[in-house]
């Protein structure tokens, strides 16, 4: 038929794991400094982080290690590329998505899904787990607003005053 546009409907493989869903679980706040651990399903034990960045780097690392959500640019370093060898193996799930989502941080809890990454910076969305709030971000900068602005409103912080 013309004129018409059918969304053609495609079944998922039993076990079918996203790859985009991270759990970021706030355990500690010293200074405007978030410290935590970060799951995903492809660990069985947890990623710890000591501040933003470097949560923003092993997020960045496990997106390159899985090609997904797939760079729209390449980064730009002063080392020498990486020359990928036939060793290298796709990455295999380990947990179970239900796992991920059920981590709880000391402070707040934070489901991160990134869809995609364009313009050298990231898009998707945030939920907040124990407020039950959804947020959309388009930048890794925005990202961290969003989670600040959470734990700001929380008064989730030790003791500290802005």
């Amino acid at each position: 038929m013309r004129g018409r546009c059918y969304m053609q409907q495609t079944s998922l493989k039993k076990g079918f794991l996203p790859k985009n869903v991270i759990c970021v679980c706030i355990d500690e706040i010293k200074e405007e400094l978030i410290e935590g651990r970060m799951y995903h399903c492809y660990s069985e034990t947890p990623v710890l982080f000591t501040n933003q960045l470097q949560l923003l780097a092993e997020m960045e690392a496990l997106y390159d290690r899985l090609n997904f959500p797939q760079a729209s640019t390449r980064d730009r370093t002063l080392k020498p590329k990486k020359v990928q060898t036939e060793t290298d193996k796709e990455a295999e799930a380990v947990k179970d998505e239900q796992d991920i989502k059920n981590q709880v941080g000391r402070k707040a809890s934070f489901i991160v899904r990134v869809t995609s990454r364009q313009n050298a910076t990231w898009q998707g969305s945030i939920s907040w787990t124990e407020k039950g709030v959804t947020k959309h971000f388009r930048s890794a900068l925005e990202l961290l607003k969003l989670i600040d602005s959470a734990i700001e409103g929380s008064e989730l912080k030790d003791g500290t005053e802005n």
